[in-house]
């Protein structure tokens, strides 16, 4: 009885861990700290407290605490994707490029460049400048 309850424990666990890391070092939540738009000025965001978050196939941008957006994702090695972005789960409406302003995205479905991925630091490029976030 003791073997069979540990080998069914350790199946949960790495079918949980497998689930969790799905990802690699993208998934969790992610401070912008600091946005270079493209003519060089540097804003220190911090204050702003914007983050970009992500677990298995969905991505939310949230102010402080709050979920303001929820959409999808496409990561490659070099390159980042986001797409059907909505204002909640419930509400089937994109959002619209004035609404994702306070995030410095001009687009609806910006595409990144990958730059930099650690477990502690990520950067993204577009044509709107580089995006600095740090592990939250």
């Amino acid at each position: 009885m003791k073997k069979i309850i540990s080998l069914l424990t350790c199946i949960l666990l790495f079918t949980a861990c497998d689930r969790l890391e799905r990802n690699g070092d993208l998934d969790g939540m992610w401070q912008l700290y600091e946005f270079k738009k493209a003519d060089g000025t540097l804003l220190d965001t911090k204050a702003e407290q914007l983050y970009l978050s992500f677990q298995g196939d969905l991505m939310t941008l949230q102010k402080t605490s709050v979920c303001m957006f929820i959409g999808n994702f496409e990561q490659t090695s070099t390159t980042l994707s986001l797409f059907n972005i909505r204002q909640t789960t419930d509400n089937a409406e994109l959002v619209t490029k004035e609404e994702l302003k306070r995030f410095y995205l001009s687009s609806t479905a910006p595409l990144f460049t990958l730059e930099q991925l650690s477990k502690e630091k990520m950067t993204l490029k577009t044509t709107d400048g580089h995006f600095y976030f740090r592990k939250y």
